[in-house]
């Protein structure tokens, strides 16, 4: 690949892809219904997921994506390669 910001890794049938253009970040928070979840219902034009629930917004083909992913009752994980949606996150 010429793409210096995507990492391939093969060994034994298994191949592992690392796109170093990924940000990634934990967003806790102690009231889903708070300030802090409307602000990133705002930034994402979603609220954040319910328990075990994940959602996408775009994709990589698109150019740029979000996904928000429950992690816990009080924490989601961002994971974006918008570097304006990881900044309003």
């Amino acid at each position: 690949m010429d793409d210096p910001s995507v990492a391939v890794i093969e060994s034994q049938g298994v191949s592992v892809t690392a796109d170093r253009g990924l940000l990634i970040a934990s967003l806790r928070y102690f009231d889903q219904a708070g300030g802090f979840a409307a602000a990133v219902r705002e930034a994402v034009g979603r609220a954040l997921p319910e328990p075990l629930r994940a959602f996408q917004i775009g994709s990589a083909t698109q150019g740029s994506y979000v996904m928000l992913a429950w992690r816990s009752p009080t924490e989601s994980l961002l994971l974006t390669n918008d570097l304006a949606a990881f900044d309003a996150g």
